[in-house]
């Protein structure tokens, strides 16, 4: 849905491929790199993790350089 929608504002001779493409991969590795984070910060907290993985994950941002890789995160999603 995304190429579909982009699409229609480029020139006819832009290609397809090059789209879909472009689309969709600035889709996934936004998307895996939080993805990636939350894997990180599950399999490093263990059992803490369970029942509350927003809290624990908020909580790891209490230190300046896992606030920093969350906020790049979460920023480096969006952007891309």
């Amino acid at each position: 849905p995304y190429v579909a929608d982009y699409s229609r504002y480029l020139p006819s001779h832009t290609s397809s491929p090059k789209t879909f493409l472009a689309v969709g991969l600035g889709s996934v590795i936004g998307s895996q790199t939080s993805m990636v984070l939350g894997v990180f910060a599950a399999a490093l907290a263990g059992k803490a993790f369970s029942g509350q993985p927003v809290a624990y994950v908020v909580g790891l941002g209490a230190s300046g350089l896992m606030a920093a890789a969350l906020f790049f995160s979460v920023a480096f999603g969006k952007v891309t």
